[in-house]
């Protein structure tokens, strides 16, 4: 891989390109181990290359950082936060978003999660609605705004909140922390945006409460906004004959999830499609299947240690005094029954997307053994 221009291609164009490849999660380590990170990390040589050049390689590493094992690399990876650090003041207002959201990523996030640990307990009382969405979606958006105004809700939109000068990503998280719904408007632009990726899985990990809206035709989630929105029920926007009905659902929704009295429903089905508890959940798998599996008469030390081999030691707080049998159901729950899986675990605490998505990938070579 060359940085120099390439089949009428610029360097920026290439770079692109490959950020485009490695917006699939399991292709982000393959793109690493492919030698990437350090011409991406020469490419934010501000002395060398343009500004276009920079903010490409910068969202280059942004979208590499969501996941653990490819953040780990980017870490250790030489020069490379040292040369994100030096951008974060450039005068290029692209550079500077593309360098926050890389920074942001890779150590910022947790650090912000320590600093608002004290605001837990008095986030609740704004009553703040937040809108999040792909500038695709922005006159949707600002018509569902202005209803929701005119109702008299405190709305946080980014057109609005964010100033010229202050910084994007800060702007966000406080808005989620301190808003008690999330409208997210999904679309397939939604889920290909470094942006709107970070924003939604900030919402998951904050346990926010949010409610899907769809705002174009026919789009089906999958990869990780698939997995974040699991089996609730998505408002439809984008069919005329419906669009009444659903903008008034949602509002009663809203209504709802904001004065915690529940509203007289319409003839939509509403609320996740699962709601249960683990254990419910856990007695409604394919037993029959789970007894054929290797890991069936592991003791509970044995899928512990299964669980830590496997870089899931996240769900060993979760599932202390899961045996064998248990690990089987629930591996064939995320094989064959994804949507009961994913509504599960959306339950578990201190679990994240890519925890969701290792573990379905370690069952998968469970279930082949």
């Amino acid at each position: 891989m060359e940085l120099e221009r390439k089949s009428g291609y610029h360097p920026e164009e290439l770079i692109e390109g490959l950020t485009r490849i490695a917006g699939i999660d399991h292709n982000k380590l393959k793109v690493i181990e492919q030698g990437a990170l350090p011409l991406l990390v020469r490419s934010l040589d501000a002395d060398k290359y343009n500004a276009d050049h920079q903010t490409a390689a910068a969202k280059a590493i942004w979208n590499l950082a969501f996941t653990d094992e490819s953040r780990q690399k980017i870490i250790e990876e030489e020069g490379c936060l040292e040369a994100l650090r030096k951008l974060q003041n450039s005068e290029n207002r692209k550079v500077k978003n593309a360098v926050e959201g890389a920074l942001w990523q890779i150590e910022g996030k947790n650090k912000h999660k320590q600093n608002t640990v004290s605001e837990e307990l008095t986030r609740n009382d704004t009553k703040q609605i937040m809108l999040s969405y792909n500038k695709q979606a922005r006159s949707e958006v600002l018509k569902m705004k202005e209803r929701l105004a005119n109702l008299g809700y405190k709305v946080w939109i980014d057109v609005e909140q964010i100033t010229a000068g202050g910084s994007t990503l800060e702007a966000m998280s406080k808005a989620v922390e301190e808003s008690s719904l999330i409208l997210i408007f999904f679309s397939e632009a939604y889920k290909n945006s470094t942006n709107c990726r970070a924003e939604a899985e900030y919402v998951f990990e904050q346990r926010r409460p949010f409610l899907p809206v769809q705002v174009q035709p026919k789009y089906v989630p999958n990869g990780w906004l698939g997995i974040l929105l699991g089996t609730r029920y998505r408002y439809c926007l984008t069919k005329a004959d419906r669009y009444d009905l659903e903008v008034s659902s949602l509002l009663l929704k809203v209504q709802e999830l904001i004065t915690g009295v529940q509203q007289p429903s319409l003839d939509v089905i509403d609320g996740p499609v699962i709601e249960s508890t683990v254990e419910p959940l856990l007695a409604s798998a394919p037993t029959e299947k789970a007894v054929n599996l290797k890991c069936v008469s592991w003791t509970t030390q044995q899928v512990a240690e299964w669980l830590s081999t496997s870089n899931l030691s996240n769900f060993v707080k979760c599932v202390r005094e899961m045996n064998g049998e248990m690990l089987a159901e629930l591996a064939l729950l995320s094989q064959y029954h994804k949507d009961t899986f994913y509504s599960m675990l959306g339950q578990m605490q201190g679990v994240d997307i890519s925890d969701f998505l290792r573990f379905s990938c370690a069952a998968k070579k469970l279930c082949q053994q």
